[in-house]
């Protein structure tokens, strides 16, 4: 493998093979690698970085296949008013999600410190938010937006 002490390109850059960086990586533009990428010490991307296959953040991490988002608003996502002591669900469509995904959900502003809540995968397809009022007052989940990402391993 031919080794060089520094590389500038102008333009745009194509590795048909592996591509391994012993030092720092900077990318403005597009950078495309065909094999696999190791760079040692730090990657900085001043466009857009997208990758067709799995990311591995961190030595003996597990691979990252994925990620899926999405945003839903009130009245898109409604519990309404949660009694004492109980929960409320909401299920939403996100596709690719599936069983054994992480999911994290998070409201726009917080919530009350009287709720409480988790996200996980109802079914191939749904996300299920799950809000529980932890008081002993029945409250209304207050109107908000919801952020959902889905981590694929």
């Amino acid at each position: 493998m031919p080794t060089f002490d520094s590389i500038n390109v102008t333009g745009n850059a194509e590795v048909q093979g592996d591509f391994q960086v012993d030092g720092n990586q900077t990318v403005q533009g597009d950078f495309q690698v065909n094999g696999s990428q190791t760079t040692q010490q730090h990657l900085g991307v001043g466009g857009s970085l997208a990758v067709d296959g799995t990311t591995i953040l961190g030595a003996g991490s597990t691979p990252i296949v994925g990620h899926l988002s999405s945003t839903q608003v009130i009245p898109g996502v409604n519990f309404g008013t949660v009694n004492a002591l109980t929960t409320s669900t909401v299920t939403i469509f996100i596709s690719g999600v599936n069983f054994g995904d992480n999911v994290y959900a998070s409201a726009d502003g917080g919530l009350f410190p009287q709720f409480v809540w988790v996200a996980f995968v109802a079914a191939p397809n749904f996300v299920a938010i799950r809000v529980a009022n932890i008081s002993n007052i029945n409250l209304a989940v207050p109107t908000t937006t919801w952020h959902v990402d889905v981590w694929k391993h």
